[in-house]
């Protein structure tokens, strides 16, 4: 009989997807309390955001996609929860444009972004490697590629699976260490 593995679970982001916001819902309190240094450094690293073409990969509930759009970027968010994706576009009805698809197979074509963003999604993705590499075809010329995933070592594995899904900082199930990247892979 297999069992039916509970790691990575990526249909909490439609379970859960309503709750990106709500600062009651422990669901997404991590990356909303987060949020504000990696806009900071986003403002630093591009500044200024406002006239850039964003693209957000793996957008989630629009936690980076719908402030930086309603800083004057120009911002397409792609996520492949539908529920997500609602609640996103409740907070960014007018300057996001958000789409539906699979990170595996990017719906672009041509080098068209300033700015990419994957935040907090390659450790959700086993073939890593070939998203990067799509991702980097889009990118204009001097474009800048934001990465943000946990490293694969026994702290990083502790602190996001053992202690933060088991006394509830997030859900049970919302990660797999064995897809943590290291550094140098990243890089590489």
């Amino acid at each position: 009989m297999n069992k039916k593995s509970t790691r990575n679970n990526i249909s909490l982001y439609d379970e859960l997807g309503n709750e990106w916001w709500h600062n009651e819902s422990t669901a997404f309190r991590s990356l909303r309390q987060v949020n504000q240094f990696r806009l900071q450094l986003l403002s630093e690293w591009c500044e200024p955001l406002s006239g850039k073409k964003v693209l957000d990969l793996g957008c989630g509930g629009g936690l980076l996609s719908v402030p930086i759009a309603k800083s004057g970027a120009e911002v397409i968010a792609l996520d492949g929860s539908l529920k997500s994706l609602t609640t996103a576009r409740n907070h960014d009805k007018k300057n996001s444009f958000f789409i539906q698809g699979d990170l595996n197979q990017l719906p672009f074509k041509g080098a068209f972004a300033d700015i990419i963003l994957l935040a907090d999604v390659l450790e959700h993705i086993p073939s890593y490697e070939k998203v990067l590499f799509h991702a980097s075809q889009l990118l204009k010329q001097n474009g800048l590629l934001y990465v943000n995933t946990i490293n694969r070592n026994t702290i990083a594995s502790f602190l996001a699976v053992t202690l933060s899904e088991g006394i509830g900082f997030i859900p049970k199930g919302t990660h797999d260490p064995s897809l943590f990247i290291k550094p140098d892979e990243l890089q590489s």
